[in-house]
C-alpha cells in the first residue's frame, strides 16, 4: 500500500520487518516475497543495483525451494530492471522465461502480465505491430478469466500505444473503456490513470480546455486517495497543456510542483524526467543557460541510476541547446552520442527522432 502510494521509505521499513520476522521463523517463502518487494521499491527508486541484487536473492530462494510461481515472478522482475536500464535484449530474455513458467504451470494471470511486459518491451523499441500483438493477447486472456482489472489495464495500454501512432478515434475509445470498467470495479487509481489519458488524447486533438477538465479530474481523485505518484503525474500532464498553450509559467510552476513530489518520494527516474521538462520549458524561453543546466541535472541523475533510455534523451536535447546556440559541432557531438546509446539499447523510435534531428544539422551546416 506504502508502494502504491509513493512513500518509499515507509514501503522499505515494513518490507525489511517483514523480511527479518521471515528469516527469524526459517520461512523461505516469506523471505523471498519480502525480497522481491524491496526489489520492487528499488526499482522506483531508480536503486536499480539493489533492485536486481534483491530479485536475484529471492530468485535463488524459490528455486531452491522449487516455488515456480515465485521464479516467474523474479524473472519478470530481472527483465524490468533490464528494462529500466534501456537493456531491451536481457528484459526479453527474463520476460520470455518468465512466460514459459507461466505457460508450464498453466497460470493465465501470469502469461498475461508476461504478455503485456514483452508488449511494452516492443513499445520500447519502437515495434509497435508487435507491441500490439502482445497487449492484444494479454488481453484476450484477461476476458478469458474474468480479470477485470487487467482488462482496464491492456485496454488502457493500447489506447496510450494507439496515440502514439496518432490514431486518436481509437486511442480515446480504448480509454474510455478502460474507465467504464475502472468506475465499474470501483478502482480509483485506474480511474485517474484512465481520466489522465483521455485528457492527453484531447490535448493531443487541440481541445486543451476539455484536457484541462479531465487532467484536473484525476488530480482530484489522486489527492483524495492520497496516491502520491498518480498526483506527480497529473501535475506533469497539466505542466504539459500549460506549455502547449504557451504559459511558460503556468508550464514551470506544475512541473516543479511534479519535482517536489517525485523528490519527497525518492523516485530518481521522476525527478530526471521532470529536470528535462524543465529544460524544455527553459529552451521555449531561450534561456539556453537554464536548459542547459537542467538537461545537465536530468543527464547526471540518468547515468547515475543506469536509465540509458534517459541518458539518450538528455544527450540528444544538450545537441539541442548547442544547436540553438549556433554551436553546430557541439550539437553533432551531442547527437551523435545519444545516437549511438539510442542504437545500443534498441530504441529505434528515438534512434529515428535523432537521426532526424542530424539531418536538420547537416543542412544548417550545408547552409
Amino acid at each position: 500500500m506504502y508502494r502504491r502510494r509513493g512513500e518509499l521509505e515507509k514501503s522499505e521499513e515494513h518490507h525489511r520487518k517483514s523480511l527479518r520476522l521471515h528469516e527469524e521463523i526459517g520461512n523461505k517463502l516469506g523471505a523471498a516475497n519480502a525480497l522481491g518487494n524491496l526489489g520492487l521499491v528499488y526499482r522506483r527508486r531508480g536503486e536499480l543495483e539493489k533492485s536486481e541484487e534483491h530479485h536475484r536473492r529471492a530468485l535463488e530462494i524459490d528455486e531452491e525451494i522449487g516455488n515456480r510461481l515465485g521464479q516467474a515472478e523474479d524473472l519478470a522482475n530481472l527483465g524490468s530492471v533490464h528494462r529500466r536500464r534501456g537493456d531491451l535484449e536481457g528484459a526479453e530474455e527474463h520476460y520470455r522465461k518468465a512466460l514459459a513458467i507461466a505457460e508450464e504451470i498453466g497460470d493465465r494471470m501470469g502469461q498475461a502480465t508476461r504478455l503485456g511486459n514483452l508488449g511494452s518491451m516492443y513499445a520500447d523499441r519502437g515495434d509497435l505491430d508487435d507491441a500490439e500483438e502482445h497487449y492484444r493477447k494479454a488481453l484476450a486472456i484477461a476476458e478469458e478469466i474474468g480479470d477485470r482489472s487487467g482488462q482496464a489495464t491492456r485496454l488502457g495500454i493500447l489506447g496510450t500505444m494507439y496515440a502514439d501512432r496518432g490514431d486518436l478515434d481509437d486511442a480515446a475509445e480504448h480509454h474510455r473503456k478502460a474507465l467504464a470498467i475502472a468506475e465499474e470495479i470501483g478502482d480509483r487509481t485506474g480511474q485517474a490513470n484512465h481520466l489522465g489519458n483521455i485528457g492527453i488524447v484531447l490535448a493531443t486533438r487541440g481541445d486543451l480546455e476539455g484536457a484541462e477538465e479531465y487532467h484536473r479530474e484525476a488530480l482530484a481523485i489522486d489527492e483524495e486517495i492520497g496516491y502520491r505518484l498518480g498526483h506527480a503525474q497529473d501535475l506533469v500532464n497539466l505542466g504539459a497543456l500549460y506549455a502547449e498553450r504557451g504559459d511558460s509559467e503556468g508550464a514551470e510552476e506544475y512541473h516543479r510542483k511534479a519535482l517536489d513530489i517525485f523528490e519527497e518520494i525518492g523516485d530518481r527516474s521522476g525527478q530526471a524526467s521532470q529536470l528535462r521538462n524543465l529544460g524544455n520549458v527553459y529552451m521555449r524561453r531561450d534561456d539556453l543557460e537554464g536548459a542547459e543546466e537542467y538537461h545537465r541535472k536530468a543527464l547526471a541523475i540518468d547515468e547515475e541510476i543506469g536509465n540509458r533510455l534517459g541518458e539518450a534523451e538528455d544527450m540528444s536535447n544538450l545537441g539541442s541547446v548547442h544547436a540553438f546556440r549556433g554551436d553546430l559541432e557541439g550539437a553533432e557531438g551531442h547527437y551523435k552520442r545519444a545516437l549511438v546509446i539510442a542504437e545500443e539499447i534498441g530504441a529505434r523510435s528515438l534512434a529515428s527522432r535523432i537521426e532526424g534531428r542530424l539531418e536538420d544539422l547537416k543542412a544548417m551546416q550545408d547552409d
